[in-house]
């Protein structure tokens, strides 16, 4: 096990909350555990803010045909949502087309087809970069509105274009919903109208879904006052189907872990009447599907359900296929790995043309990133440019590399590297890729490419009281993209014989009980290694007596601390992340 300390980090129990945000670049944390709305900054220091208030209204008088392009990831979702609803709410007449991607494109990609009687088109959270595109249609007369955070590698003239990236606009960590929302509130403001903040909840869910950094006082707010306003019924329908794990106000970690996946999976791998569906749910439409539940106390009985607990099915349906996808790829991916001895490379470099298309390529590079502790280039061959591979990266947590983004780039290989530092689409011509690797080796050849888990304290199991899981429990609501949950490094606990006990259906999670100290130890990833350990360590006759020996066993072990709530039982709880025999 491989534990370091935070960098700089004091290491201070006595002031647990000061050392945890000090740690995360928090000065301020009182200030920051308490935002009003005086840290939201007004929309109209968007460059170009305006005009983009100025031509949707001309085309709202004119009564014009709108066309709105619906990105396909779960910021395009909810930013293209929020501009059909806003003009649908205000009382806007006139047609509005929706156009969706097949695949998981982005932008004005070739499939993209704009209706020729389109006079203005709406291109929430992408279009910065697409000039050529812009242009032919400028040429056919043809309005662009471009409401992006995306960096802008070109000018592009031929489109009104508010981004966050651009200018002076302070808040640099908005998506694409934050930015559709600072135009929409420009809009009330400028037709004295009071209706963009009927989607702050959709505003949380795209900025949570793009993690953005919520080291951003203006982007943490608006993430806390729609998640406090829950109104969306797709939104609704989802938080429903995760009710168990969901209690009570979704955190910013409840919807960044079990929302936005569920959301993914659907746009990743749902055909494209099931994203259609989606956008339908999101917008408020109303259908009523049959439904016979094959498990459950209404198992055999037909019900009625609604649109977005429709749609919410399917999500889960999807996150099911795209889980057996990808660990169908994943297991032909490490054949060719081990097969090519690629793991010895400092950065796992890997092809999956013809075992994984586009739409898995981050989810699959991920969880091969995490397994061979290293960061993993997943690449396939483009479609429309055979000379060159596509493609994603992935660093995982605690590597020695800060960001892979601006450490790809850094070797003149790339093409492109185009995303978060750690997260990102990657494209490199194919002759190049030898050259690569070899670079990355010989650029890291001195660097140990080893996870590392990244603790905020460290100290001994005497040190251990039920304050401290209280304090993080009183904290949960505040761990987000930025600001972490913190690990807690434990050592010399004891376990005694009789405290541990196998929990879950196979048996491979287990719990021991602190009486003394009243907190709860678990682990529910460790596939039986310390059931596996506490059988090997005692002789046959003291395995029987599995809960009644006394004998102890000492372990240092990496901890989240919170309590745990079951019906009207709270308990003080440490959850093991990994551990270590003494």
């Amino acid at each position: 096990m491989n534990v370091k300390l935070w960098k700089g980090s004091r290491n201070d129990l006595s002031d647990p909350i000061g050392t945890i945000m000090e740690n995360r670049g928090v000065e301020d944390y009182k200030t920051y555990m308490n935002l009003d709305d005086s840290c939201l900054n007004s929309p109209w220091e968007l460059d170009n803010m305006e005009d983009a208030v100025r031509l949707l209204n001309k085309h709202i008088w004119n009564k014009s045909i709108i066309s709105i392009l619906v990105d396909c990831d779960v910021d395009g979702v909810t930013s293209a949502s929020m501009m059909f609803q806003y003009l649908k709410t205000i009382g806007y007449f006139g047609k509005i087309n929706v156009l969706h991607h097949s695949g998981k494109e982005h932008g004005l990609s070739k499939e993209i087809e704009v209706p020729p009687e389109t006079t203005l088109l709406i291109i929430p959270d992408a279009g910065s970069n697409d000039v050529e595109q812009c242009k032919e249609l400028r040429e056919k007369g043809i309005d662009i509105l471009i409401l992006d955070h995306h960096i802008c590698d070109r000018e592009n003239p031929y489109a009104v274009i508010v981004n966050n990236q651009n200018g002076t606009y302070p808040n640099k960590e908005l998506s694409g919903a934050g930015v559709v929302y600072k135009f929409l509130q420009a809009v009330d403001e400028y037709n004295w109208t009071d209706v963009a903040d009927r989607y702050l909840d959709l505003v949380a869910v795209g900025n949570i879904g793009d993690v953005m950094d919520m080291h951003s006082y203006e982007t943490k707010r608006l993430c806390t006052k729609g998640l406090a306003r829950i109104v969306n019924p797709m939104i609704c329908a989802l938080v429903e189907a995760n009710s168990f794990n969901i209690k009570g106000d979704p955190t910013i970690n409840d919807v960044q872990f079990y929302i936005v996946p569920m959301m993914n999976a659907l746009i990743r791998v749902g055909s494209s009447e099931q994203k259609k569906r989606m956008f339908r749910a999101m917008v408020g439409e109303e259908q009523t599907f049959q439904y016979t539940p094959t498990r459950g106390k209404n198992a055999g009985v037909t019900i009625d359900e609604t649109l977005a607990q429709h749609v919410a099915r399917e999500c889960s349906s999807c996150k099911y296929q795209q889980n057996k996808t990808k660990d169908k790829a994943v297991a032909e991916l490490q054949e060719l790995i081990e097969k090519h001895s690629a793991d010895q490379n400092k950065i796992l470099f890997c092809n999956s043309t013809g075992i994984l298309d586009n739409t898995l390529t981050g989810v699959v590079a991920i969880k091969l990133a995490e397994m061979y502790a290293k960061p993993c280039v997943l690449l396939r061959t483009f479609a429309y440019e055979p000379d060159y591979y596509g493609g994603s990266m992935r660093n995982p947590d605690g590597s020695p590399i800060e960001s892979l983004k601006e450490f790809l780039m850094s070797t003149g290989d790339f093409e492109s590297v185009l995303g978060h530092d750690n997260a990102a689409g990657v494209k490199i011509k194919k002759e190049n890729v030898p050259k690569a690797i070899a670079d990355c080796n010989e650029l890291l050849k001195d660097v140990t490419m080893s996870k590392a888990i990244v603790v905020d304290f460290d100290f001994d199991y005497s040190k251990l009281t039920v304050a401290l899981p209280k304090t993080m429990y009183e904290m949960h609501k505040i761990w987000a993209q930025g600001i972490s949950e913190p690990y807690f490094y434990i050592r010399n606990i004891p376990l005694a014989h009789s405290g541990c006990a196998p929990m879950g259906k196979n048996g491979n999670m287990w719990k021991y009980s602190d009486e003394e100290k009243g907190i709860d130890f678990v682990c529910f990833n460790d596939n039986g290694r310390l059931i596996d350990w506490i059988e090997d360590s005692f002789e046959d006759d003291e395995v029987v007596t599995f809960y009644g020996d006394n004998y102890a066993k000492i372990i240092n072990a990496v901890c989240r601390l919170s309590l745990n709530q079951y019906g009207n039982k709270v308990t003080p709880q440490a959850q093991i992340v990994d551990f270590e025999v003494i």
